[in-house]
């Protein structure tokens, strides 16, 4: 078979569903073994000698391990709940954490990953294999991408060569959507790997339910572990996921009878996740699609009642979860974004501070490489942003901000099957860097590579069962 046609087939298309997988399980596997103790076994007792210490445990019921929290009482635990204990924890829990070699390898999989599948579609594009989209069906992302170019030119200059390369991985997308259009045929099972992906991190939760470091605290005041994380690497990143990716797979998938199941495992990744965005995300995601499948006659009913159900899902969310600090975290998040709005001189917060400034991934390499290796960029006084209207605006201004966004309008608007996906994306955006959460980017990509090959007076939406 000629090389075009090989990476045109549903093998080929099947190989990257598996490679998205496996790079998503692999970019969080040392996290989560560390976290049940199957790695740094020594550090995960360690641990446990000190949580137990702090439970009010008679001496002679105190038990190793998850088992000791077992052996407390519901008050017990809702006694080291409201006392310093959790936050006591910290230094012990660090372990889970450290990044050492071969588990930074590990991460760098979902790098090689999306660099690879770029390459391939390079390879097509030279040897024309495939045609590169006209300029008026990507003027937007193309205008999003120069702009990110021009940020990157200016982080070369104004801080270490790390500090641009950090902020260019998180803009792969970017890249993907304009060179992976040729994926689009494939779109319906890249969507059935995505749920396969949704099942394996629910596969994953009992495990790290019963035996994980209580990072998070308890679940609902039961002896299990609280806010769970899967290889998503923290709680509110799994939510986020899950809600995306019930969303990817209800625009793409060949046929929507199993939304139910799908919609299920989503449900239950969010709640076990204990992440305030994802559920409101799953909230939106059934609002959206009761509007979309009812008739013109109570569509109006539909939008005003579900808005007002919405409103009281957001207000009474700390119950819900059982997070009664959660709107603490949310004005941590606004007070963030009303730091970088006026915080900066004009020309910077019109323009930003340039590529990789105040991202996760250049803080891990500082923490890392350590703060020596970063001369230039430490000077700043930077820490990583919570959201991604945040760190657009620091990074690339507020010029960078409305492209983005408009990128993502522009999108929605051109390409109906997508819609949806969209609006949970820029709706978890408000508190999560989207574009450094993987593989959530690269769905993105994927999808604006999709809304880059639709042709919106002519498209025909597909048939789902």
């Amino acid at each position: 078979m000629a090389f075009p046609e090989w990476f045109g087939n549903r093998s080929f298309a099947w190989a990257i569903g598996i490679g998205l997988l496996l790079a998503t399980v692999c970019n969080g596997a040392g996290i989560y073994l560390k976290r049940v103790g199957l790695m740094d076994v020594d550090a995960y007792q360690a641990y446990w000698s000190f949580h137990c210490s702090t439970l009010p445990l008679q001496p002679s019921s105190e038990a190793a391990g998850p088992r000791c929290c077992a052996l407390a009482t519901p008050a017990q635990i809702a006694q080291l709940e409201a006392s310093a204990g959790p936050r006591g924890e910290r230094a012990q829990t660090r372990f889970v954490y450290r990044t050492p070699g071969a588990e930074l390898a590990l991460k760098l999989v979902k790098d090689v990953f999306g660099l690879a599948l770029l390459a391939v579609s390079l390879t097509l594009l030279v040897r024309r294999a495939v045609a590169f989209p006209a300029l008026s069906r990507t003027w937007p992302v193309s205008m999003l991408l120069a702009y990110a170019g021009a940020a990157l030119v200016a982080s070369l200059v104004l801080y270490e060569p790390m500090v641009a390369l950090a902020g260019a991985r998180s803009f792969m997308f970017v890249s993907l959507a304009l060179l992976g259009w040729w994926l689009v045929p494939h779109m319906a099972l890249l969507a059935s790997a995505v749920a396969g992906l949704l099942a394996v991190q629910l596969l994953l939760m009992p495990f790290e339910m019963l035996y994980g470091v209580h990072l998070h605290g308890h679940f609902h005041l039961l002896p299990l572990a609280g806010r769970l994380g899967g290889t998503l690497v923290a709680p509110n990143t799994l939510g986020v996921f899950a809600v995306c990716a019930l969303a990817f797979w209800y625009a793409f998938a060949p046929s929507r009878r199993w939304l139910w199941l799908v919609a299920l495992m989503a449900l239950a990744l969010v709640l076990f996740s204990g992440s305030g965005t994802g559920m409101v995300g799953l909230g939106l995601f059934l609002l959206l699609a009761l509007i979309e499948r009812a008739g013109p006659d109570h569509r109006r009913f539909i939008v005003i009642a579900g808005s007002f159900l919405l409103l009281a899902l957001v207000l009474f969310l700390p119950d819900l979860i059982g997070r009664p600090r959660l709107f603490e975290s949310l004005w941590g998040r606004v007070d963030g974004l009303r730091m970088v709005l006026v915080g900066k001189p004009f020309w910077e917060g019109l323009f930003g501070s340039g590529l990789g400034v105040d991202t996760n991934t250049t803080g891990m390499l500082v923490r890392i490489l350590g703060p020596d290796s970063f001369p230039r960029y430490a000077r700043l006084p930077s820490g990583a942003a919570e959201s991604m209207l945040t760190s657009m605006l620091t990074q690339l201004g507020l010029v960078g901000t409305l492209l983005f966004y408009g990128a993502l309008a522009w999108a929605a608007a051109r390409d109906h099957q997508a819609r949806m996906f969209y609006a949970i994306v820029a709706t978890c955006s408000l508190t999560l860097q989207i574009t450094e959460l993987f593989p959530v980017n690269f769905l993105l990509g994927l999808t604006l590579a999709h809304s880059v090959a639709v042709v919106p007076q002519t498209r025909s939406m597909p048939s789902h069962a």
